[in-house]
């Protein structure tokens, strides 16, 4: 069965200037232009009033965005020279994300430079939208709603917050819908090229729905695709080569039977992606997520209409945009399917080779997603394609687009979540950073992996392994890992000090970040991080007295900071200070 109907055949012909896109001359349609323009603004304007630490206080950040601590000595001369665990978070940064930060982060900082490459995702998502509003087949009504629909689900903007290569994932799947329904392969071919460089699982994405996409299309033209998709296909790879292979000395990625017997995969693991959820429920949920009820409801809005249906008001939405296709008031999902089928095919083929295409759940995630939104853009989007002339087809798909976006926020709520995705902030330990900053950058601070990612984030100093940069993927790294932080967590509850010093002897380590918090009666809770490595420190304090721990009663002298429950130790006169207790000791 073919997915393009007789009149998708005709060439959607030259688009019009943009202008003429945004206020029409015809009466009918300018009006229908000023009303659908009125509702998708006013959302907007909600969405930055509730982005707006995201998308301007340098102070708020995404957890993961700690990671990118490495970038720091691009502003300060040999900071984080030589240091492994910057190294090793080096690794899994893209070619085309690490440029970006290699140009911004000089003249900006880190922190800006992340808002900056947010900033840029949601400039490729907007420019997703315009394409369609120039495009003569789609027009106004399609542009806003593709927009709409990825920033009212608060998923998207979660996963673009902070300037990650993973931000990357759905402003290029935006500007892959957007080429499909525009019928604009260069459009297309762009987003999976860059999707190559930045984040290469949507290139995956991008490159299984073009080939779904491009088998349903016209008959005639398949050949000339073939060739085409065959040079695009090799050109992604290419691109792909250098995040591909990751350093020699990382390992290779775990296989599914390794991970099984590896506690950090599992439900109390560092990644929590065992066992594999059950994938038809997993994917139907986030298929319905863009309908689900979100967010605050809309002053003067039906009460209660939310919370009395609850998901329902998902399946009654998607129930009514699948009658609008089965009943031909609409053109054929054709976009909508490909991706579904990529999905699909991509989430088996990740099981099957798990972990080696990434993790197979996230294939889902996005894949549905985007499935469900460009069901949505195309359903109401291209109403009624057979109706003539094309100024009141115009005007009917904006009126219809006003009524979907207003129905939308009205029944399900506006779909905000303020700063959504800003987890972490740098305010509350303000001075504690800043007296760390203070110090060379050749020290390096051992602390437990909860406090690690602030030193190296917002304190601009080496530190030992974080919490983020345990990453489990790569079989050595993960080895290597897991071995730094057992001993920096002997040391840390360590109760002699000469296993103390040796271990900063043996691991460079010049200062101990010590947070008393984690010293309190129940010891193991304080300590505890995730498996296998709560377990592991378990075990060492079940024979161990918080009276014995000898850096909670670290000498006053070498302490060279205290704000709170912090302390900042430093080594040399931690050092001096107990030799000359010893030598007290022994004259006594």
């Amino acid at each position: 069965m073919s997915f393009v109907r007789r009149h998708e055949l005709i060439p959607p012909g030259r688009p019009s200037p943009g202008w003429r896109r945004l206020l029409p001359r015809e009466p009918r349609h300018a009006a229908s232009c000023l009303l659908l323009w009125a509702v998708f603004g006013t959302f907007v304007a909600f969405w930055l009033q509730a982005h707006w630490g995201y998308l301007l206080d340098l102070g708020l950040q995404t957890d993961d965005t700690r990671t990118f601590f490495p970038f720091h000595g691009l502003n300060e001369p040999g900071l984080f020279e030589g240091d492994p665990i910057a190294d090793e978070v080096s690794a899994f940064v893209t070619p085309g994300v690490g440029l970006i930060y290699r140009i911004l982060t000089p003249f900006f900082g880190l922190y800006a430079a992340t808002k900056l490459v947010q900033l840029l995702c949601l400039g490729i998502l907007a420019m997703a939208g315009w394409v369609l509003i120039r495009s003569r087949r789609v027009g106004l009504a399609g542009g806003l709603l593709l927009v709409f629909l990825l920033l009212h689900t608060p998923y998207v903007p979660s996963r673009i917050a902070g300037g990650l290569p993973r931000g990357f994932g759905f402003p290029l799947f935006a500007l892959w819908c957007a080429g499909a329904l525009a019928r604009s392969e260069r459009t297309r071919f762009t987003s999976a090229l860059v999707a190559a460089i930045t984040y290469p699982p949507a290139m995956a994405m991008i490159v299984a729905a073009e080939g779904v996409f491009g088998l349903l299309g016209p008959r005639g033209s398949i050949v000339g695709w073939l060739k085409r998709y065959a040079l695009l296909v090799g050109l992604c790879a290419m691109a792909g080569l250098a995040y591909a292979f990751p350093r020699h000395d990382a390992g290779p990625i775990h296989t599914l039977a390794e991970a099984q017997n590896e506690p950090a995969f599992g439900p109390e693991g560092r990644l929590h992606v065992l066992p594999f959820p059950e994938p038809v429920l997993f994917g139907a949920w986030t298929f319905s997520s863009p309908f689900l009820p979100v967010g605050r409801s809309v002053p003067h809005g039906l009460p209660g209409i939310a919370q009395t249906l609850g998901s329902t008001t998902a399946l009654i939405i998607i129930t009514l945009l699948l009658a609008l296709v089965a009943l031909r008031l609409t053109s054929a999902p054709r976009a909508a399917f490909a991706f579904f089928c990529a999905a699909v095919f991509l989430y088996a083929l990740a099981r099957v080779l798990a972990y080696r295409l990434y993790m197979p759940t996230r294939y889902l995630q996005f894949g549905m997603l985007v499935s469900a939104i460009l069901l949505g853009t195309s359903a109401v989007g291209l109403v009624l394609p057979r109706l003539r002339p094309r100024p009141l087809r115009a005007a009917a798909r904006n009126v219809c687009a006003f009524l979907f976006i207003g129905g939308l926020c009205l029944v399900n709520g506006d779909g905000l979540v303020v700063n959504n995705g800003m987890t972490v902030e740098g305010y509350s330990n303000a001075e504690l950073y800043a007296a760390i900053r203070r110090l060379p950058t050749d020290v390096r601070i051992a602390a437990h992996p909860w406090e690690a990612d602030g030193i190296t984030y917002w304190g601009q100093r080496p530190a030992t392994d974080g919490y983020e940069t345990l990453m489990v993927w790569f079989t050595e790294d993960w080895k290597r890992q897991k071995k730094r932080t057992q001993d920096t967590l002997l040391a840390l509850y360590a109760t002699q000090p000469s296993d103390v010093l040796d271990y900063c002897e043996a691991n460079g380590v010049t200062h101990f970040l010590i947070r008393t918090d984690r010293y309190r009666p129940d010891l193991r809770r304080g300590a505890a991080l995730f498996e296998p490595l709560t377990g592991f420190i378990t075990e060492h304090l079940a024979t161990v007295s918080r009276q014995d721990l000898v850096l909670l009663h670290a000498p006053a002298s070498s302490i060279i900071f205290e704000r709170g429950s912090y302390r900042l130790i430093d080594v040399v006169a931690l050092r001096s200070a107990w030799s000359g207790e010893l030598a007290a000791s022994e004259s006594d």
